[in-house]
């Protein structure tokens, strides 16, 4: 338990010992360390949802679970996943830090509009994965 009151229910039905695993690092390395009330996660592969759970309460005041479904601002949680998912990606040479991202090549080309203009948006063409 931590200063909120939200303890880790006492009867989970995990779908497998991965699901367990991955359960008790969230909650054992996310969520008591950083004294978090409430946490959804939906991942998902290609757009197939792989993993979904909630995680302590919506609403602590009213007991109300989080679930999955729940919809909230992503909040600045999203800078440290981004910051894991590209550390990840440059671990198993997927990505490069010097990778460009707009431009002829670049990652995310053709993805924005009006990026194609080399003149107008030069200074667009030189941002790389480190600057991130």
């Amino acid at each position: 338990m931590y200063s909120y009151g939200v303890k880790r229910p006492k009867k989970f039905n995990f779908k497998s010992p991965f699901h367990k695993y991955l359960h008790d690092r969230i909650w054992e390395d996310f969520m008591l360390p950083t004294d978090r009330v409430g946490l959804s996660i939906v991942y998902a592969i290609e757009g197939v949802i792989v993993y979904a759970e909630g995680f302590g309460y919506a609403d602590l005041e009213n007991g109300e679970r989080m679930t999955s479904n729940h919809m909230m601002r992503i909040a600045s949680i999203s800078k440290e996943m981004t910051d894991a998912a590209i550390s990840l990606l440059v671990a198993n040479n997927k990505l490069s830090y010097n990778d460009h991202l707009f431009g002829k090549g670049g990652l995310l080309d053709g993805d924005f509009k009006n990026t194609s203009d080399v003149e107008k948006n030069r200074y667009l063409h030189m941002v790389t994965v480190d600057h991130c």
